[in-house]
């Protein structure tokens, strides 16, 4: 049976665990357009090559996941979160910069993490 101690101990551990494997997403806005809705689809580009035309950059985002084991915890995932920002800064696309996965830590699982490039690409322009 746990004393009263021992649950407060408890209940402080599992706060502590939950709090430090919370997912981040970091938005510096570059340029101000108009927003999205958060729940938008936008396309996804690894290279500047496979944009058609030109583009400008309007925030440029940087995501994490959480780390906790019922969270994906993947590059993909991390990009999937930075979705809703992108939409929020009135992106047409993403352009991946950098992805992957973080180091494993003593206290913490591995993590995704993504920085893209919101971007506002030409052709939208012009519709």
């Amino acid at each position: 049976m746990l004393t009263k101690n021992n649950r407060i101990q408890v209940l402080c551990l599992i706060a502590v665990t939950i709090l430090s494997s919370c997912a981040s997403v970091k938005v510096k806005e570059v340029s101000h357009v108009e927003a999205k809705a958060d729940d938008c689809r936008l396309p996804v580009f690894n290279d500047v090559k496979e944009i058609n035309g030109g583009y400008t950059v309007v925030c440029e985002v940087e995501s994490t996941t959480g780390s906790v084991l019922f969270v994906k915890r993947t590059a993909e995932a991390a990009i999937e979160r930075a979705m809703p920002a992108a939409c929020r800064c009135g992106a047409d696309a993403l352009l991946v910069l950098t992805s992957g996965k973080t180091q494993i830590k003593f206290f913490s699982w591995r993590r995704g993490i993504a920085t893209v490039q919101a971007i506002k690409t030409n052709q939208s322009a012009s519709r």
